[in-house]
């Protein structure tokens, strides 16, 4: 893969494992483009001394050099390791409209994958019997309609996403919350190798990240932002997967969520949130799959065989025009949360698509 001397930028200033992602996102805003990094970073320690300390600023201004960073890519070219950073084609545009997007994604298996209709399938590591027939039961029917199923690769629920979505040949992405030199957990290693080969795996961190506990949590982000919306199977209430649904919530997601046994201990997290959201109750594949309005899905071109009136009217607003998000909302006059429902349920079916900047389209077919 080629990089531009902007992605070069990024890929150095990831490096640093004492950023975090908000210092990184504040390093960047103090340049026009990322490139202005290898020519105007030394000697501004003023600029960014409330970003890190001097010892670190030091630390970053003697790897400053693009011999370094060329070194890393060669490396990352050998373990066949893409780099998708933020200004790279490839790299979901919708990204950037969240906090703290990631700047770089470091990929393995099809990249294309990661624009896939997906849900996401989350919970507790600790599953029980029920919790597994239920992600089985729940993961089998999406798969077969063609649904891509992203998860975190843990013990649990997610590996048995990751396992049934391959096992009825859909595709599946891990998000990991490592870099590839520490595939965690060990147990997992085969099944992230089945990943890398008919599915994809990505992680915002640089290959050397060791599985630190403060990095489950930041990555769940990023697996709310790849899915239409997310699935959790059975957790309880100090569940990792609590944070995957909060992200999905505020990032305007659906939630789907199983209820489970009022005496269970594992189930009480999914039991907390349908007191909360009893639209969210899901017992099969197929509540999900009637919301979206999939009958069944292929990975090149997802279709939908009828349209609603709701779906009429968004496709009449944008008419042969290249319209914004905003601009839609003021046609159509609904609300923010269905209006992406039905762009999303357009989107998939091939009627319209989306680019750069949250624009639509409609697809004009022959």
């Amino acid at each position: 893969m080629e990089y531009s001397l902007n992605d070069k930028a990024i890929i150095w200033l990831n490096l640093f494992d004492f950023l975090t992602i908000e210092k990184r996102h504040r390093i960047l805003q103090f340049f026009d483009e990322p490139k202005e990094i290898f020519s105007s970073f030394k000697n501004h320690y003023e600029v960014f001394s409330k970003i890190m300390t001097l010892e670190q600023y030091n630390k970053m201004c003697c790897a400053l050099n693009l011999n370094f960073v060329d070194n890393e890519i060669v490396n990352l070219d050998k373990n066949k390791i893409q780099v998708l950073t933020y200004l790279n084609p490839l790299y979901p545009q919708d990204f950037v409209n969240y906090p703290t997007y990631p700047l770089a994604l470091y990929c393995k298996g099809d990249v294309s994958l990661i624009k896939d209709f997906s849900i996401a399938v989350v919970g507790t590591r600790k599953v029980s019997k029920y919790g597994a027939f239920a992600t089985e039961k729940i993961v089998t029917g999406l798969a077969q309609a063609g649904v891509t199923i992203v998860s975190g690769m843990a013990t649990g629920v997610d590996t048995i996403a990751h396992t049934i979505a391959l096992k009825n040949g859909a595709k599946t992405i891990a998000v990991l919350g490592s870099g590839f030199d520490h595939i965690f957990p060990k147990s997992n290693f085969e099944l992230y190798q089945k990943i890398c080969e008919n599915g994809l795996v990505i992680t915002e961190y640089v290959p050397s990240m060791k599985p630190l506990a403060y990095n489950f949590p930041v990555r769940n982000r990023i697996i709310a932002m790849l899915s239409k919306g997310v699935l959790m199977t059975e957790a309880g209430l100090k569940s990792g997967a609590i944070y995957t649904i909060n992200y999905s919530i505020d990032y305007g997601k659906e939630i789907f969520i199983v209820p489970g046994n009022i005496d269970s201990f594992s189930s009480q997290g999914c039991n907390q949130l349908l007191k909360r959201a009893q639209t969210a109750l899901t017992t099969c594949a197929e509540d999900i799959l009637v919301f979206f309005h999939i009958e069944k899905l292929s990975h090149q071109k997802p279709k939908q065989t009828q349209i609603s009136m709701e779906q009429k009217i968004v496709l009449d607003a944008i008419g042969n025009n290249e319209l914004s998000f905003d601009e839609i909302v003021a046609k159509t006059k609904f609300d923010i949360k269905t209006l992406i429902r039905l762009l999303t349920t357009l989107e998939i079916s091939g009627l319209i698509k989306k680019s750069a900047g949250n624009f639509y389209s409609r697809i004009v077919k022959d």
